[in-house]
């Protein structure tokens, strides 16, 4: 999928702070004076090349897809890849559902299953910005979700709303599988509302 410019994609302004002005008075005294948080374009805007690679059968996007062979060769590939050839910019998105006691390790094992790749991206020039989310079999979120939001320049309402949604679908998920837990064959049911 590509974003050829025309899609306007309406996300929050993320601000960057800037750096503060220090001063020395004549006696010596040091002072500095008060930073004025800069406005800056958010991820999606600064280019129009964006191309979208995520593990799902739906609209034109299949699973298992390779790693683009032009950023790195690699045989792993996270479940979603955002990446702009004009930028040198790729941005993964790499999701799990452990349970709520193992949200933290969860996130430490992913960072080091691709710590290795984004090595490789980065050693072929190009920027990368991982992210890792944990939202827990029971709904409950980690605060590595506040962290793909900032960097994606989500707005606090997009925020909350995507984030209630994949709560409640982690939560229907469980129940699902509880429910089948019997079954010897897998009945395929509708989780996501559409």
């Amino acid at each position: 999928m590509r974003n050829e410019g025309k899609a306007g994609l309406k996300l929050g302004r993320c601000r960057k702070p800037s750096q503060s002005i220090k001063f020395k008075s004549g006696s010596g005294a040091a002072f500095a004076a008060p930073s004025i948080s800069q406005e800056v374009v958010p991820l999606f805007e600064e280019s129009d090349d964006w191309v979208l690679q995520f593990d799902l059968n739906f609209d034109g996007q299949t699973k298992n897809k390779p790693f683009p062979a032009h950023i790195a060769a690699s045989s792993r590939r996270p479940d979603g890849l955002i990446f702009s050839d004009k930028l040198k910019k790729v941005v993964w998105i790499e999701l799990t559902s452990p349970w709520e006691e193992n949200l933290t390790k969860s996130y430490t094992c992913k960072k080091a299953k691709y710590n290795k790749l984004e090595k490789l991206v980065k050693a072929s020039g190009w920027t990368v910005v991982p992210l890792y989310v944990e939202v827990g079999s029971g709904g409950i979120i980690n605060d590595t979700w506040g962290r793909m939001c900032k960097a994606l320049c989500m707005k606090k309402v997009q925020n909350k709303t995507l984030r209630q949604h994949c709560s409640r679908i982690a939560l229907r998920c469980s129940y699902f599988i509880y429910l089948s837990r019997k079954q010897k064959e897998r009945v395929a049911h509708n989780l996501v509302e559409d």
